[in-house]
């Protein structure tokens, strides 16, 4: 099972990793291919652009050579045509004219018509038009397009032949690197149990003969704290691990988040906290009933833990889209939204949480268990001056 586990992890980087570098090659192919295309198609335009200026200007010179042009001229009003085809062969005037009425429907001063670069100039005496053939760079330009598409798809194909060959190598130590962690976490964390059960029960010893002893109460908290969370990551290490850790059954989860709730109300009463709930009846679920269960106490805990005084904190069960939606909102001061993202990360505890005592575990867990039952956790501040954890599964 577990070397099942270590495989299948594998093929999914291998996977990864093929399609992220085969597609920043591709892209990387594309910005050469588009570069050398517009650099070609610029100097085309340039070179055309620079021979219509020295064919208007000085039209014997030497640099024209055997170029094939000619000109329209439109009378103010289009009431006459003049067409010189001296210097083209086999145009007839009717093409010409063609041509002249797409150009001034175009409504463009150049551009290109038919393999044929144009441009337009107005003067007293009417509108003229030169037409400079470019069929042939033209021909080669596209010819050269073809041949770099063709390329760059070549090279897009044997780079991701070649990083499925290499993908294995890449990725193997990170492999490795993730299961010898996830062993690390799991076998410190089964070390851990004996010596701190022998503390707890030591301590409740001592303190049958020293009562009231503030240091022997500290032992006992830091006990705690330390046993459960090894139990949280032993948890985490099981999900990582794809461990199945309960069954998934159809359950009521309108009722499943009315009894978590109300296990809160009296914390609410107490310490003056207004808790509203909206839950929206009728709802079911299938799934793991004692991790959700597990992750809505997470979320509650956290929202009357970290709740600023004076502020609220509102639950809400719906269903969207034919998704359930449980959130937990919590009144918050100075929320830096940079650091929202990182809520879930494991250890990671924020701004708000200074002074308050915590393990920076519980949201992972809750991430943990959104993604085993196909959902997400996301973790916002709608006001500024609130923190909301939405679990949609």
């Amino acid at each position: 099972m577990k070397n099942e586990q270590k495989r299948s992890m594998k093929r999914t980087l291998q996977v990864r990793f093929v399609l992220l570098s085969t597609l920043a090659a591709a892209l990387l192919l594309a910005i050469v291919v588009f570069v050398s295309l517009l650099r070609s198609y610029g100097s085309i335009c340039n070179r055309a652009d620079h021979l219509i200026d020295i064919i208007l200007k000085t039209p014997d010179s030497p640099e024209i050579g055997d170029a094939r042009y000619f000109s329209v001229l439109l009378s103010p009003g289009g009431s006459r045509f003049i067409a010189d085809l001296t210097h083209t062969s086999q145009l007839p005037e009717k093409t010409a004219g063609i041509y002249t009425k797409q150009v001034m429907h175009s409504g463009k001063d150049s551009g290109f018509l038919e393999g044929w670069r144009y441009r337009v100039t107005k003067d007293t005496e009417g509108i003229h038009i030169l037409f400079l053939s470019r069929k042939l760079p033209l021909e080669m330009f596209r010819d050269t397009r073809e041949m770099l598409i063709l390329v760059a798809l070549g090279g897009t194909i044997l780079a991701g032949v070649v990083l499925t060959l290499v993908s294995g190598q890449v990725v193997a130590p990170l492999v490795e690197a993730n299961e010898k962690q996830k062993a690390f976490i799991t076998a410190a964390s089964h070390e851990l149990k004996t010596p701190l059960a022998v503390i707890s029960a030591d301590s409740q010893l001592l303190e049958m003969e020293l009562e009231g002893n503030e240091w022997i109460k500290d032992i006992q908290l830091q006990t705690q704290r330390l046993t459960d969370m090894t139990q949280d990551l032993v948890y985490l290490s099981r999900c990582d691990e794809g461990i199945s850790q309960g069954s998934f059954i159809q359950f009521p989860i309108s009722d499943l988040a009315e009894d978590v709730a109300a296990s809160y109300r009296s914390l609410a009463e107490s310490r003056n906290i207004p808790f509203r709930l909206s839950i929206q009846e009728g709802l079911s679920c299938t799934g793991d009933e004692e991790a959700l269960r597990q992750l809505m106490t997470i979320l509650l805990d956290n929202a009357f833990r970290y709740c600023a005084t004076g502020g609220s904190i509102r639950l809400v069960l719906e269903e969207t889209q034919r998704k359930l939606r449980f959130s937990v909102t919590n009144s918050a001061r100075n929320v830096n939204e940079e650091e929202l993202d990182r809520f879930t990360d494991r250890f990671y505890r924020g701004s708000t949480s200074a002074g308050i005592p915590g393990s920076g575990l519980g949201l992972s867990i809750a991430l943990a268990i959104c993604r085993r039952h196909k959902g997400k956790l996301q973790v916002t501040s709608p006001t500024g001056e609130d923190i909301r954890v939405t679990a949609v599964i």
